[in-house]
């Protein structure tokens, strides 16, 4: 070949072989480096894990920093809808591989009146979606905090693993004590049922020993305003899904330090004092049945003579009015205690002061001044009377309506078991 012939050649190959790659190399390379394709990554990227957790998702930055691992920085979810803010993470590590799917979260915030959209997202896209437990997904939260206008719940530190089994999903998880490091604060079970031809899940969720404060769902259930700022729950919730509702279990659980100022605020009566709800046996199939029993006891209770007059007339109780007459401002019990039952469409109620204060007779219900101001009388009564005592009707007195009565409508329920629960029929 003539040597010019060759020199053209290798000119050739050069620019195309070396010259021209290294070039597209280094414009991909600036390319990637600008403005402009950060945020079109960026965009395309909140696109599609919006459209896959169904909501709004903003961020500051994504990072792909190896082959199916991402760092998304300074995440918010917002509310598609509403556009209402539900929570916030400083910084998410993504590792997808072939055998599982990890996901670390650091320092989530979530806003309590956004919990119900938290709920779709794990029961409704996750635990319900085939596609999307084929493999094992493990989740850590790390410094947690769930934020309400009445409070906040920190959670130090949160586990999940989801894992398909042959006949279901089943998710567990667990939160750590914010102040005693290594101990377990909640402990969940979610398992979703795939065994029968229509799928169920059953939730289990529990405080293992500890009470947690009630305001931090506060934005979430709207009655939990009327626990008042102070109340905590303790014990074990257990719910499974129904053809038409879902089956709830607070057998053994314990509400405590609710203000009853709050409690009846809406009401014609207003009551004041601290009260403690223990449940020893609690199931409710909202439209179906409900069968209760458990103690009430309060402390520090004030009432005034209209009130006297409806627990007289009302619910039977052996009660001295004339004494409220003499005080308009009401007088001050000590302390109220009883024992309730509801049995098929009764309610028995046992007054039981004694448990509490030696010296008294059985059936003493409220005490003060140092005597046994009433006692409750060995009858049971109709559950309907326990509302009517608290007439004229309200927002609140319709939603105690809605428990006791075995009239109440039924209405169709969400498939979140925080549903309202509307006509109950007792058993």
């Amino acid at each position: 070949m003539h040597e010019r012939t060759e020199r053209a050649v290798a000119r050739i190959l050069f620019v195309f072989c070396c010259a021209l790659p290294t070039f597209l190399i280094l414009s991909a390379i600036l390319y990637r480096s600008t403005p402009w394709h950060q945020n079109a990554v960026l965009a395309k990227f909140s696109q599609q894990l919006g459209r896959e957790l169904g909501l709004i998702v903003k961020m500051q930055q994504c990072q792909q920093v190896a082959p199916g691992k991402y760092i998304l920085h300074s995440v918010k979810l917002i509310d598609p809808e509403t556009e209402s803010h539900l929570g916030s993470i400083r910084r998410i590590d993504y590792l997808q591989q072939d055998d599982h799917l990890g996901i670390v979260l650091h320092q989530p915030e979530l806003q309590s009146a956004g919990l119900q959209r938290t709920w779709h997202l794990i029961h409704d896209r996750l635990i319900s979606s085939a596609q999307h437990t084929v493999v094992p997904i493990y989740v850590t939260a790390q410094d947690l905090t769930i934020r309400s206008k009445l409070g906040a719940l920190p959670l130090a530190e949160v586990t999940a693993k989801i894992t398909p089994e042959e006949n279901g999903i089943r998710l567990v998880a667990s939160a750590g004590h914010p102040d005693k490091s290594g101990e377990p604060l909640i402990q969940a079970e979610l398992f979703r049922d795939r065994s029968d031809d229509q799928p169920r899940t059953e939730l289990t969720l529990s405080t293992v020993g500890t009470a947690l404060p009630c305001a931090a769902i506060a934005d979430h259930a709207n009655w939990v305003h009327k626990l008042g700022p102070d109340a905590e729950f303790l014990g074990t919730l257990r719910c499974k899904q129904t053809d038409d509702a879902w089956k709830i279990d607070l057998s053994g659980a314990r509400i405590q330090n609710m203000h009853l100022s709050y409690l009846t605020d809406e009401l014609a009566h207003r009551v004041t004092g601290t009260a403690t709800l223990e449940l020893h046996q609690f199931t409710l199939l909202p439209g179906q049945s409900i069968d209760a029993s458990g103690i009430i006891h309060a402390s520090g209770v004030r009432f005034e003579a209209p009130l006297a007059h409806s627990l007289d007339q009302l619910l039977g109780l052996q009660i001295d009015a004339s004494r409220w007459e003499q005080n308009p401002g009401g007088i001050e019990c000590r302390l109220a205690a009883m024992h309730f039952e509801i049995a098929d469409e009764r309610l028995q109620l046992t007054g039981i002061c004694d448990r509490f204060r030696e010296g008294l007779q059985p059936n003493v219900i409220l005490f003060g001044a140092g005597t046994a101001l009433a006692m409750t009388p060995e009858s049971s009564i109709r559950s309907d009377r326990v509302t009517a005592v608290l007439s004229p009707p309200s927002r609140m007195l319709n939603r105690w309506n809605q428990v006791l009565l075995p009239t109440a409508p039924r209405v169709q329920l969400s498939t979140a078991p925080s549903a309202s629960i509307r006509g109950v029929r007792p058993r």
